[in-house]
């Protein structure tokens, strides 16, 4: 699993990467999950609903947050999608954050 894991973290930070905004990933050094920080034109709030529309299960850092002030960002798991889900997935989210709709 540990190679699994691995391969699907770097297809996230190589997705990032060709974002036409650039969103910084976090959070990788440890679990299942990655942040990836939102430039500060983008609305995690608006783009969790456009995530939901788009099929995407994100939930935003501000959840997780006990202070009100932070960075914008969203809460990605790599780890429960099926292997058959996973690229469509990843797809998917490079869309939403290639732009605004």
């Amino acid at each position: 699993m540990r190679t699994t894991y691995r391969r699907r973290r770097i297809e996230l930070a190589q997705m990032l990467a060709a974002c036409s905004l650039v969103p910084r990933l976090a959070g990788v050094a440890a679990g299942l999950h990655a942040l990836v920080l939102l430039p500060e034109e983008m609305d995690a709030e608006q783009t969790l609903r456009r995530a939901a529309r788009a099929g995407l299960a994100l939930r935003t850092l501000t959840e997780f947050r006990h202070l009100a002030t932070g960075p914008q960002a969203l809460v990605v798991g790599y780890g429960a999608p099926a292997d058959h889900a996973f690229r469509p997935a990843l797809t998917a989210l490079a869309r939403l954050l290639d732009g605004p709709e």
